[in-house]
């Protein structure tokens, strides 16, 4: 795999992830793992990260 199909790649899953977390938050859906319950704080730091690297390797897609 060369790096503008990397890139590409992690665009799309940083990016759908940033979505989910988006929708979460804006729909203020509870999430859960076994017994614990998710706190909402966690999405938005979620949000601001995978947006960040979702455009980080956005940009480096471009430049390649």
């Amino acid at each position: 795999m060369n790096s503008r199909n990397y890139f590409f790649a992690v665009c799309l899953v940083t990016g759908l992830i940033f979505l989910v977390h988006l929708i979460r938050i804006l729909s203020k859906w509870n999430a859960q793992v076994e017994s614990f319950v998710v706190p909402m704080w966690f999405s938005w730091i979620a949000l601001i990260v995978m947006g960040y690297l979702s455009y980080d390797s956005f940009r480096h897609w471009r430049k390649h």
